[in-house]
């Protein structure tokens, strides 16, 4: 058995994997709009990917702060108990 220590030189959390992964999942639609612009595609659909990217985005926002708090406080409280012994 292989762990992720012996092949990338550190070993992540789930809460660090989460965070990363929060901070991953906002998607960049602009690309996207743009070309719906030039192609001249139904205003229908261009509001629909618009929506639905900005909604993305705010959750992943969510998610991100809220995970990289937890992990931070963790993180510290972790600090302050070895500073303790």
């Amino acid at each position: 058995f292989v762990d992720a220590e012996t092949i990338f030189g550190f070993d992540p959390s789930l809460l660090e994997l989460v965070t990363f992964g929060s901070l991953i999942a906002a998607t960049d639609t602009v690309s996207v709009l743009g070309i719906f612009q030039q192609k001249h595609v139904d205003p229908h659909l261009f509001n629909l990917v618009f929506g639905e990217s900005a909604l993305n985005d705010a959750v992943a926002i969510v998610l991100f702060k809220t995970f990289s708090t937890t992990l931070e406080r963790n993180t510290i409280h972790d600090r302050e108990s070895l500073i303790d012994v």
